[in-house]
């Protein structure tokens, strides 16, 4: 094979590697040299709280650390506290908003502040980041860098946060980017009540309730089953303001039938496909799962039973 003609594969899977490196957004890596002189012992941000040391390497990768949904167009607190050898720091955070991999947009250093060294120096910082509405939602990285030495966080603002520079530590963690979403749920079965009739047919009621932070419900599927049988879905409309419940009857006149070895009567009730006055909410799954459902079991007064049974067995 010619020599021109390697170097032009050569050339040419070099190319590919970076392109697929691009594609699939693997992030850089970094190295904080000396991070005994520079590192930090706690990050705190909406629902991250994490405190730490350093390692050999200044970097720390606690990307399974990942924070409470972060609503675009909100902005959250952070503290970042760390040691300094010298009596001066710094520190800087990236987002990756757009899911890319990297750290190159102008929107994407999200925070930075120094200390010129001086006796009663700053070691934490606190402050608020932005969620631009123009985030991608779902899961992504935060880059957080502290420094030993304000030269070296200003530093890190002109060549970003792939440089790999001294006396300092990095740390990575999981954002994930959210979205206000409608959450609906069953709080309560109130018809039957316990030892009914089992000669007669019973209601069925449940109590809805309305667990969204942001927008009221307007409509729900309200799904039931008894005994593990599914049952025809309910579905409710109307208005229910946020953190309000209501009482629904999903059945005027059940009838529940009696069988050996006459145990109670299991009801569950959830919730699906809750809608809302937000659009944009109404297109987002339940907000929360784990709240939809409730389930109670009912035990039953066996009319036929009790005429062939002398009252005072029943005293």
């Amino acid at each position: 094979m010619k020599p021109r003609f390697t170097l032009f594969l050569l050339f040419a899977f070099t190319l590919l590697v970076f392109s697929i490196s691009d594609i699939f957004g693997q992030y850089c890596s970094v190295t904080g040299y000396y991070p005994q002189y520079g590192y930090m012992t706690r990050f705190v941000f909406n629902g991250i709280d994490n405190r730490s040391s350093y390692n050999s390497t200044g970097y720390s990768d606690y990307t399974s650390i990942k924070s409470n949904p972060c609503l675009p167009g909100q902005s959250y607190s952070f503290t970042v506290d760390g040691y300094s050898i010298w009596n001066c720091t710094g520190y800087v955070i990236w987002i990756d908003w757009n899911q890319d991999g990297q750290f190159n947009n102008s929107d994407e250093l999200v925070a930075y502040k120094w200390e010129s060294c001086r006796r009663n120096w700053t070691k934490t910082y606190t402050s608020t980041i932005y969620i631009p509405t123009t985030a991608r939602l779902g899961e992504t990285r935060m880059r957080v860098a502290y420094t030993g030495h304000h030269y070296y966080a200003q530093t890190l603002l002109y060549y970003g946060a792939c440089y790999s520079y001294y006396y300092m530590e990095w740390e990575d963690y999981t954002i994930v980017i959210g979205m206000k979403r409608n959450d609906a749920g069953i709080t309560d079965i109130t018809s039957p009540t316990p030892k009914f009739n089992s000669y007669e047919r019973q209601p069925v009621r449940v109590v809805l309730k309305n667990f969204g932070k942001y927008f009221p419900l307007t409509s729900v599927t309200i799904n039931w089953s008894v005994d593990g049988v599914v049952q025809t879905p309910y579905q409710w409309t109307g208005y229910l303001d946020t953190n309000s419940t209501t009482t629904v009857e999903i059945h005027p006149n059940f009838k529940f039938t009696p069988q050996a070895p006459w145990n109670p009567f299991e009801i569950r009730a959830w919730t699906s496909n809750p809608q809302g006055t937000d659009p944009g909410a109404n297109q987002q799954p339940d907000g929360d799962p784990t709240n939809d459902s409730y389930t109670k079991k009912y035990p039953a007064f066996l009319m036929m039973l009790a005429l062939l049974v002398p009252t005072q067995c029943f005293l």
